[in-house]
């Protein structure tokens, strides 16, 4: 009984102390700002597809208004980065990650949607496990990204 019992209570207990990490306030900070910024890229989507905006226009008008919070949040909060960004050091990698992971989804997702048409299930079990597949796809990318950043963009001293 024991062991099962202190199994949650030390992983909770490992997860905090991590929390309390320079490592962990990074990841939490970063958890938090891609939160918020989608957040407000599904309202933008949202209120502009009921609207009556076309969806794929919403789409990437509602990424556009997600992308500058999540760089500033990013930069500024998460890696705790005050000094001028520079256009081709920083701003422009920083889109072109963003681009890449897009698009990266939206194959990843297309591949996982032929698979599961082919099991030919029915509608709503497909749109469920084309949701599940994406959500894997977004976490996966998640993770990469904030290596990238962390390694290659804001995590590296000028010199």
């Amino acid at each position: 009984m024991s062991g099962a019992d202190t199994t949650p209570r030390r992983r909770s207990r490992a997860l905090a102390a991590f929390a309390r990490t320079p490592l962990g306030r990074k990841v939490s900070r970063y958890t938090a700002g891609s939160i918020i910024a989608t957040a407000i890229g599904q309202g933008a989507f949202f209120l502009l597809y009921a609207l009556g905006v076309d969806g794929s226009v919403a789409a990437v008008v509602g990424y556009l208004a997600g992308f500058v919070p999540n760089y500033l949040l990013n930069r500024m909060w998460a890696w705790q980065r005050t000094d001028r960004p520079s256009l081709h050091g920083e701003i422009l990698p920083y889109a072109a990650v963003i681009a890449s992971s897009a698009a990266a989804s939206a194959w990843l997702t297309a591949v996982a949607e032929r698979g599961v048409q082919a099991l030919e299930v029915t509608r709503p079990l497909e749109v469920a496990l084309v949701t599940v597949a994406f959500w894997g796809i977004t976490i996966l990318l998640f993770v990469v990204k904030f290596v990238v950043f962390d390694r290659y963009l804001f995590g590296r001293q000028r010199g």
